[in-house]
């Protein structure tokens, strides 16, 4: 459904923040020099496929506590890219069943 697509956004609207904020305290690379820099530089990497193959996003986490974040990063990640998988599986799944039904 579409909200829980809005829900989507709002989770990775939020963890590019939060998650730009701390890496612009933690890391000195020019990437993160800014807030918007370092939260697009997160949003590169939340949304697979987007920081393949683009030279504006490069850099990485050069600290202990930058990369303990990013690790922290992709693991929510994962997660929260589970959660649309499960659901158009579900309803892939729903409407399979209904059909064959029918």
């Amino acid at each position: 459904s579409t909200q829980s697509v809005y829900v989507l956004l709002i989770y990775v609207s939020l963890t590019c923040t939060i998650a730009g904020v701390m890496f612009n305290q933690i890391e000195e690379h020019e990437n993160f020099s800014t807030v918007p820099r370092a939260a697009w530089w997160v949003a590169a990497r939340m949304v697979p496929g987007m920081h393949k193959g683009a030279n504006w996003v490069t850099g990485k986490p050069t600290t202990y506590q930058g990369a303990a974040l990013l690790t922290a990063l992709f693991i929510w990640k994962g997660m929260l890219w589970i959660l649309p998988y499960a659901q158009i599986g579900n309803t892939f799944k729903t409407t399979w069943k209904e059909n064959e039904e029918a």
